[in-house]
Formats: C-alpha cells, sequence, structure tokens
C-alpha cells in the first residue's frame, strides 16, 4: 500500500492517468491478477443521451467516475450511472480525497448499483 501511495503522490490527471491509476490499484492493492480482464474503460452508457463512464466492473456492478472537485456533483453522477444499468440505488457509497499537488485534490467517489427483486 505504501508504494502505491508514493507512486501516485503529486499524480492523478483524470485524463492521462486514470486507467493506470486503476489497474495499479486493483492489481497492486486488492491484489487482483489480470485485473484488464475484468475493468472496462469508458464505458458508453445511453439514458437521454450517450455519456460515458470512467470505468466499469461488471462482474460487481461497480461504477467509477472520477471527477475533480465537487462531491455534491460526483454523487448525483453516481446515481446517474446506476440508474443507467436500471438499478434501484447505490448503497455503500465512499468518497476518497488524495492529496495531489499545487493544492488541488480530485475526489474519487464509488458505491455498489443495487436492484431490488
Amino acid at each position: 500500500m505504501k508504494n502505491f501511495i508514493e507512486c501516485w503522490r503529486d499524480k492523478g490527471d483524470e485524463k492521462s492517468d486514470t486507467q493506470k491509476f486503476w489497474l495499479s490499484l486493483l492489481r497492486d492493492v486488492l491484489e487482483i491478477e489480470y485485473p484488464e480482464q475484468f475493468i472496462e474503460f469508458e464505458k458508453q452508457v445511453t439514458l437521454e443521451h450517450k455519456s460515458f463512464i470512467d470505468a466499469y466492473i461488471a462482474g460487481t456492478r461497480v461504477l467509477i467516475e472520477q471527477k475533480s472537485y465537487g462531491i455534491d456533483l460526483a454523487k448525483k453522477r453516481l446515481i446517474s450511472e446506476a440508474g443507467k444499468i436500471n438499478a434501484d440505488g447505490v448503497y455503500g457509497v465512499q468518497i476518497a480525497n488524495p492529496q495531489v499537488a499545487g493544492g488541488a485534490a480530485e475526489i474519487i467517489i464509488y458505491g455498489t448499483a443495487f436492484k431490488f427483486i
């Protein structure tokens, strides 16, 4: 975990680092072998219009949407994306706020989509 933190300290550009960050987190911290077989990046979704979520892990129905500062925007987007896969809601929402360079921070919000049966 310390190596992961050191590797990503002062990094985290949403556009250029997202895929490398999530693959490293899954492989090096969560010890998932071959994470690239389980995670889809820039997955297209459609509601009223076509859009893309940053990453999706189908086997666990985990949606990943990275945003710069703006927790409320990120929460709304997470719930909206869950609706696009016909989920009834999202539980276990977690917010991570790693410190990055220049006094800026990128917020990572995640949760588990659920469907009532």
